[in-house]
């Protein structure tokens, strides 16, 4: 705290001096963070030091600070002010799934698409907009039945019982496309020994069985899957049994192999007696969009 209350008491000296944050800007080796800065508080030893001036000071350095940082965009900031007009002129994003390039109208995004060999927790450019560009998840978000598209609704409407998140992400070529490695988290790998199930259980045609969660031990989840007469699991099912009954507290997972992706549903657990009726919907929404373009 010393080091930061001298290294404050220096800057204010210099901010006294009568330096403009023109001239602090052209000092060499000042960034344009840096010169953002020194003008916040410029700004607030004025304000300090002329209470009752408060709302003229604050213009007239509004109009300083404009004028002072008007030429203060980096490369980083052009490149992303760039790809926000660009992607204002189309109303969709687009990208590749394996062989397959998939494009969907932006009513139905809420949150971004990630693209592979990105992360968003980095500085970094903006991401492509051809459609060109492997995709590592689009998120979409859709009222069902009909798949209206409910993306640009506020985060209020996730709580709508009618509105589900669909995820398709890429996995990349698999061995086999089997879900057991869900079973043996939650139940271990000889759950087909061990775990006392039931089968085809009524309407739903899923085998079921309640249990705990390896990520969340203290939950209780209701579990569904189809097993295939290859011993694979081809479809998989997780619904919080805790859950608020407005949120979508069911997870439904399925493969895409020809995509190579996984398709993800989260839904009321309401709606979980329409789970055919939903993934077939689903997967027809994801085909009308996927387009062979490469073999």
């Amino acid at each position: 705290m010393a080091f930061f209350r001298n290294t404050t008491s220096s800057l204010d000296q210099n901010l006294n001096h009568h330096q403009s944050p023109t001239d602090i800007r052209s000092h060499a080796g000042y960034s344009c963070g840096w010169s953002q800065f020194l003008m916040e508080r410029t700004l607030h030893k004025r304000i300090e030091k002329f209470p009752s001036c408060n709302i003229s000071v604050l213009i007239t350095f509004l109009l300083l600070a404009a004028t002072s940082l008007a030429g203060c965009e980096d490369e980083h900031d052009r490149a992303w002010r760039e790809w926000r007009e660009e992607a204002g002129k189309v109303d969709y994003r687009c990208g590749m799934f394996a062989n397959y390039e998939f494009k969907i109208n932006r009513a139905y995004l809420f949150f971004w698409p990630t693209y592979q060999g990105r992360s968003d927790w980095e500085v970094q450019g903006p991401p492509p907009l051809t459609c060109s560009a492997q995709l590592e998840t689009m998120p979409m978000e859709a009222y069902w039945p009909g798949l209206i598209p409910a993306g640009q609704h506020t985060a209020e409407e996730f709580n709508n019982p009618e509105r589900i998140h669909i995820d398709l992400n890429s996995v990349g070529t698999l061995d086999k496309w089997d879900f057991v490695s869900n079973l043996e988290r939650r139940f271990g790998i000889n759950w087909r020994e061990t775990l006392q199930y039931q089968k085809n259980k009524n309407h739903l045609k899923l085998n079921y069985a309640r249990g705990g969660h390896w990520l969340f031990p203290k939950k209780i989840f209701d579990y569904y899957w189809i097993e295939e007469t290859d011993g694979r699991i081809s479809l998989f099912i997780e619904c919080d049994v805790i859950t608020p009954s407005k949120w979508p507290s069911c997870t439904h997972r399925q493969y895409i192999p020809e995509m190579q992706a996984v398709l993800k549903i989260s839904y009321n657990d309401s709606k979980l007696k329409y789970w055919e009726d939903i993934s077939k919907d689903v997967k027809q929404f994801i085909k009308e969009r996927a387009r062979l373009k490469r073999t």
